[in-house]
């Protein structure tokens, strides 16, 4: 059994992991499995997604809006992983060519939203696959499908 002294040195190490790539999140899963510690929240794509979204949602006025902005922002976030992929062609025909939905205005925004995706969301890497945008009382609400870890 480790000493306590140990163990604190794993939950340590298991924290300054969290932000580093995927083999280190890995490392320090396993870590924390071994400790007895419960796993580190998942992320929820779908609040990733609004907080991505954010500077344009004051625009949205109906779930159509909604939509569309979520459309926009789903194309420019898959986008910009691409982009880190060395993509160009695939990410130019995407904003030439976005869903059905996104109109044509909203090119720049999508631009504005790939400089944003790689500004300030960065480290999440995982690729949005679809989207759902519904109407309640307190507003939209969004379920989003997306890649694993």
């Amino acid at each position: 059994m480790a000493s306590n002294k140990a163990k604190r040195g794993k939950i340590k190490k298991a924290k300054k992991v969290a932000g580093r790539p995927r083999r280190a999140q890995e490392l320090a899963a396993r870590v924390r499995l071994e400790l007895g510690l419960p796993p580190l929240p998942r992320v929820k794509m779908s609040q990733v997604l609004i907080d991505f979204a954010a500077p344009y949602s004051g625009f949205a006025r109906d779930e159509e809006d909604w939509h569309t902005l979520y459309s926009a922002a789903v194309v420019a976030w898959n986008a910009a992983l691409l982009l880190e992929r060395g993509m160009k062609q695939e990410v130019d025909d995407m904003i030439e060519r976005p869903p059905h939905n996104v109109p044509d205005e909203a090119k720049f925004i999508i631009k504005d939203l790939i400089h944003r995706k790689e500004l300030l969301f960065a480290n999440c890497k995982r690729f949005i696959y679809a989207h759902q945008v519904t109407m309640t009382k307190e507003g939209p609400h969004l379920f989003v499908t997306s890649s694993p870890d």
